[in-house]
């Protein structure tokens, strides 16, 4: 009990001191957490042109042509009263469990037509076949068992039929396939 009471004492006679060495370890905690978030982000630059273009590849033998496909990576800075941020070289970014990056897919399936993202432009069937291509692109690296498709078929016949169940045999190696 009586070093209970000595330790209250000691923090109230200090708390100034207490406080001042909690808010450096925050400190130096926000700047470990941005140089770790900003490795990430280096390395998602360097496989984006890489993701992308395997990803276009795979549309055009998926039946869209002449889709273009960019992945949109951006960071947000931080507002002087906002606490969810990381610290790096001398900028604060917020964050969230997947880094410091914002990352959005843009599409086009027109000629023409400049990309728009993807969430906002793309069909069901559409957006199947860009999962369709992601996963095929990335078939191997990631660890989700079971990939759901619904009307990945939607305005296909024929030949592109034919290549769309090929990638799904291929990708059925990797993934439990579920069809919808």
């Amino acid at each position: 009990m009586r070093e209970k009471i000595h330790s209250e004492i000691d923090l109230a006679d200090n708390f100034s001191e207490h406080l001042s060495r909690i808010n450096s370890a925050i400190i130096k905690q926000r700047e470990i957490c941005g140089k770790t978030a900003d490795e990430l982000s280096v390395k998602r630059e360097a496989s984006r042109d890489e993701l992308s273009s395997g990803i276009r590849e795979k549309l055009s033998e998926l039946g869209i042509k002449s889709g273009k496909f960019v992945v949109n990576m951006t960071k947000e800075e931080a507002g002087g009263k906002e606490t969810n941020f990381v610290t790096l070289n001398g900028n604060r970014f917020k964050f969230n469990k997947d880094g410091i990056d914002t990352v959005e897919f843009y599409i086009s399936t027109n000629a023409g037509e400049l990309p728009k993202p993807l969430v906002k432009v793309a069909s069901g069937g559409e957006v199947s076949r860009v999962m369709l291509s992601l996963k095929s692109v990335l078939a191997g690296m990631d660890q989700i068992p079971v990939l759901v498709f619904d009307e990945i078929d939607t305005g296909i016949s024929g030949r592109i039929a034919q290549k769309v169940g090929s990638a799904l045999k291929t990708l059925s190696n990797f993934h439990q396939i579920i069809l919808m």
